[in-house]
This record gives C-alpha cells, sequence and structure tokens, in this order.
C-alpha cells in the first residue's frame, strides 16, 4: 500500500512538472512560477532542483525581473554539490552574461571562473570541457579587459585566434566551426584589445613569422595499421607565446616516406595558419 501511495505522489508531482513546463513553454511566465515553487515544496529528487531554480530564473528573466532571475540563477549554482551535466557550468555562464551587459565585470568574472572550477560527475561527448572553449573565453577576455587587465584578456584568447573551438551556442557553423557573424565579431573584439597595446604594424611583423616552419614539429601519436600524426608548434606575437599542441590529425600508410610525411604536415600546418582569420586580417587586409 505504501509503494501503491509513493507511485501515485510521484506521478502527481511529475503532472505538475509538465504543467509547469507548459505554463513557460506557453509564456505564462507568472503561472509557471507558481508551478515551479509549488513543486520544489513536494518533489524529493534533489538533483533535479538547480534545474527548477533556473526555470524560475529564466521566467523572471522573461518577465524583466533581473534582479529575481539572478537570485534565482545564483540559487541553483550554489545548490548542491555536483554540476550534473555540465548544467552549473551553463548557469554560471548565463549569470556572467547578465554582468558583461551591466559592465559588472568583477562580478561576471567572478562567475566564469566558477564555470571553470566545477567538479563533474558526468561527460557529455566524451569531453569534460564542453562549455570551456570559445565563447566562454571570449567572455572572459571580455570581462578582463573590462577590468582594464589587457595582458590578461590578450592571454586568455590568444589560442582562439587560430584554433577555433564548436560554438555550442550558433546552429550554422563555417568551415572554422562558428557561425559565421559571430566568429568574426569575437575575433574583432580580440584584435581590438590586442591593438590597444600594439600597432599594426608591430602585429603584421609577427604575424608573418607565423609561417616559419622551423617552430613546428610533426609528432607521431599512434601506430597501427596506419600512422597518426599531429602537430606541436610555438607561435610568438609580441610578449605572447602561444604553444599549440596536437594540431588537426593526418593519417598516412604504413610504409610512407618519413620526408614526405613532415613535407605533407608541414604544408597542412602553414595552408591552416595562412587561413586563420588573425593571418588574413593583418597581412591580406581584411574588409568586414
Amino acid at each position: 500500500m505504501f509503494l501503491k501511495c509513493s507511485i501515485i505522489a510521484q506521478g502527481q508531482v511529475e503532472t505538475q512538472l509538465q504543467k509547469a513546463f507548459e505554463f513557460q513553454n506557453n509564456k505564462d511566465y507568472k503561472s509557471a512560477i507558481d508551478e515551479y515553487l509549488s513543486f520544489l515544496v513536494t518533489d524529493t529528487f534533489e538533483q533535479r532542483k538547480p534545474m527548477i531554480f533556473w526555470r524560475i530564473g529564466n521566467c523572471y528573466k522573461e518577465l524583466d525581473n533581473k534582479e529575481a532571475a539572478k537570485n534565482y540563477i545564483r540559487t541553483a549554482i550554489n545548490f548542491g554539490q555536483f554540476d550534473f551535466g555540465y548544467s552549473k557550468r551553463r548557469y554560471s555562464i548565463t549569470l556572467a552574461d547578465y554582468f558583461l551587459k551591466e559592465k559588472a565585470y568583477d562580478s561576471a568574472l567572478y562567475y566564469l571562473k566558477h564555470a571553470a572550477s566545477f567538479k563533474s560527475i558526468r561527460n557529455m561527448c566524451g569531453s569534460n570541457n564542453i562549455y570551456l572553449r570559445t565563447p566562454f573565453y571570449h567572455r572572459m577576455m571580455l570581462a578582463y579587459d573590462g577590468l582594464g587587465l589587457v595582458d590578461s584578456a590578450i592571454n586568455c584568447f590568444l589560442p582562439y585566434a587560430f584554433q577555433e573551438g564548436t560554438n555550442l551556442e550558433g546552429t550554422e557553423f563555417s568551415a572554422k566551426h562558428f557561425a559565421v557573424d559571430d566568429y568574426h565579431c569575437k575575433m574583432m573584439d580580440f584584435l581590438h584589445i590586442l591593438q590597444k597595446k600594439y600597432s599594426y604594424c608591430d602585429i603584421s611583423s609577427d604575424v608573418r613569422k607565423f609561417t616559419d616552419t622551423s617552430n613546428y614539429n610533426p609528432l607521431k601519436v599512434f601506430e597501427h595499421n596506419s600512422c597518426i600524426y599531429k602537430m606541436n608548434f610555438s607561435l610568438k606575437l609580441r610578449d605572447y607565446t602561444y604553444n599549440l599542441y596536437g594540431w588537426d590529425e593526418h593519417c598516412y600508410n604504413l610504409d610512407t616516406n618519413r620526408e614526405a610525411i613532415r613535407k605533407d604536415l608541414l604544408e597542412a600546418a602553414t595552408r591552416e595558419i595562412k587561413n586563420s582569420f588573425i593571418y588574413q586580417y593583418f597581412l591580406e587586409e581584411i574588409i568586414l
């Protein structure tokens, strides 16, 4: 009898949650908030509560109550120890976005660093940094720059001037895995910050040296029926050195001449550098 009552009670709770979802999807945000708050009282599944606080925060955001929205998102972040499915990282990044828009850069930086600190109990697609790629470091760059920490801003984003990560927030992607407009905006932000410290001519001089293959080091990473090679190399841009490990991946037959492999890898790496936005901007004079 007790088990039957528990199943019935749980079913009622789930129905209540679905009702809250429907209110939110239909943009009846006040009713959704009431249902979510009621649901929090009856639900016993602790792992789900951060998501509910997050949804309440989103409802308040739609009602243009920014302070309530931030408070509930903050509650979602601080509830419990673990980050289930990287949700808390996403919540922290959302809260950082609020502060970036308000130009509260110290708070934005705090929540971005907070996002990077979470322990996780589950990987998504085998990657443990899926929410810590280019869009994330672009936000961090803006926060550092807003605080006047230009060196930190440049160092933060420098790797992504050459190796653009997947933009999870976009739906249309370029060959570089960015939403095209988003990619240009991020890069232009970086180049604007870079030119706060260095002249156009100085940067162009260093960028021209990126194709010097003496800094390139092809590395065999796997051999079975074929050989897998990746490229390691370093790029120097004024006071900053970027060491790139595992650039691209190339597969060769076991009987392929080693020198031929090296030549092919060097050509591929040089081609990638020349195709990068920063190289073309300074040496090809891109006009957006």
